[in-house]
């Protein structure tokens, strides 16, 4: 009797563990195992709608889908689609022990997104039910080493949730909290390795805004230490010396980062507040420039978001489609006569951008209009948004240096990226005093917080 047992359990884990790692002629399972997302998203979808709400697999493939969309960096899709898993799950369907993963990537997704709230929400729920060892979900122990094999990317651990719990309180500025969390994460595993490293710098920048800088720098060095090769633990001990107003070392371990990411605009940009911090204005001019160079890209100058398949426009810059009469709201159905349904954002994009000089040519698809329209567009350099604080401590530093001109020219472009940012405000405010437009001044700083 016991045998049977035996020989039914592991024909049920074979059936279970098939559908991931798959026959060599199972479609999708080379395409999960390749991370060929667009062909596993393709198959995922119609396995979905084929499972429908009741299919005994319904919660499986939508989980699967929902993870294949995290992967490529489409949160909302991600978040549709886990969500979906949990409002199909009926007794009977089969899981796998991947409904101890649903809540973990989605809040993954809403950290991501930089939902911060419901992130919190998602991953204290996650942590709450993870098993402390996958060995525990197997449904028999002779066979958990395969068990973790493939269903770890699925179902986390219950310190790997309070580790990102950690994270996400840190970036919502819930210092203790985050401390708290990660500390939780160290009692169950003590051992940190190089997937930590993320970890570690954010519970670094907590200890190091609570003024707790001991702390603070014994966490980045670890980071460091687990991961040397890895920019972030550089970057994170750079942050704690910032912090404590210990320019140099701030500015030595910012330039280790940058050799091994040399080309980051948010790094250029804290060596330039630093060197700004030191007095060294031509090499924060320098760090500035760099930092707006590569906030500038050749395209049309909108940002989009895939809505029901299809990119829509959500924001125009100064730029070829402004000016060309593209709205927000318009759905973007063709590039260059492609059909765009199903496309990732990153496919978007790269379809978007191209050669400066080069042409583009988008069929959009309008409220109350009867027929698609064709917009020929010329790609041109565009300055992102996020560029605008950059802009207009150049402005800055260059009404220092008497350059009053450019400052001018920096200030109005910035504000017209972002009329809400501080440093912009300050610019301009700048500008206009020294024009002697005090009326204008007082109606810029009037909304300022300082």
């Amino acid at each position: 009797m016991l045998s049977l047992k035996r020989f039914l359990i592991f024909l049920v884990l074979i059936i279970s563990l098939s559908f991931i790692s798959g026959c060599e002629d199972d479609e999708l399972s080379k395409a999960l195992k390749d991370r060929n997302y667009d062909t596993a998203i393709n198959i995922l979808k119609d396995r979905v709608e084929r499972e429908g709400e009741t299919g005994k697999l319904a919660f499986y493939y939508s989980v699967l889908l929902g993870k294949a969309y995290f992967d490529i960096g489409e949160y909302k899709e991600a978040i549709k689609y886990l969500k979906r898993a949990e409002n199909v799950y009926k007794k009977g369907m089969w899981v796998f022990g991947m409904n101890y993963g649903v809540d973990f990537w989605i809040g993954r997704s809403y950290l991501e997104l930089g939902q911060y709230g419901e992130a919190i929400q998602y991953l204290n729920k996650a942590a709450s039910i993870a098993p402390t060892d996958l060995k525990m979900l197997a449904s028999h122990l002779e066979y958990a080493g395969e068990f973790r094999k493939h269903y770890s990317e699925y179902i986390p651990t219950k310190d790997i949730c309070y580790k990102w719990l950690a994270t996400a309180y840190s970036r919502s500025r819930q210092y203790q909290r985050a401390i708290e969390a990660f500390n939780k994460a160290m009692e169950l595993k003590p051992e940190v390795g190089p997937l930590d490293v993320v970890h570690l710098a954010n519970v670094s920048f907590a200890y190091s805004q609570l003024k707790q800088y001991d702390n603070a720098l014994s966490t980045a060095k670890k980071a460091i230490e687990v991961h040397k090769i890895s920019p972030i633990g550089y970057f994170s001990l750079a942050k704690v010396y910032a912090e404590m107003k210990d320019y140099d070392n701030a500015i030595i371990y910012f330039k280790k980062a940058e050799e091994l990411i040399p080309n980051d605009s948010y790094l250029s940009y804290n060596l330039a507040l630093t060197y700004i911090f030191t007095n060294n204005l031509e090499e924060a001019i320098k760090y500035l420039n760099k930092t707006i160079s590569l906030l500038t890209y050749h395209g049309i100058g909108l940002r989009f978001e895939i809505i029901d398949n299809f990119p829509v426009v959500k924001e125009l810059y100064e730029g070829p489609a402004k000016r060309e009469g593209i709205e927000v709201g318009d759905k973007i159905i063709k590039i260059n006569g492609k059909s765009t349904k199903g496309s990732s954002n990153k496919e978007i994009r790269k379809a978007l951008r191209g050669d400066l000089g080069t042409q583009v040519i988008l069929t959009i698809q309008r409220e109350n209009f009867e027929k698609p329209i064709d917009k020929f567009l010329v790609r041109e350099a565009i300055v992102d948004s996020s560029a605008a604080s950059a802009l207009a401590l150049r402005s800055l530093l260059n009404i220092i240096k008497r350059n009053i001109e450019e400052a001018e020219k920096d200030a109005k472009f910035a504000y017209s990226l972002n009329s809400n940012g501080e440093f912009v405000k300050e610019a301009l405010a700048t500008i206009y005093i020294e024009q002697g437009k005090y009326d204008e001044t007082i109606r810029i700083l009037s909304n300022t917080s300082k």
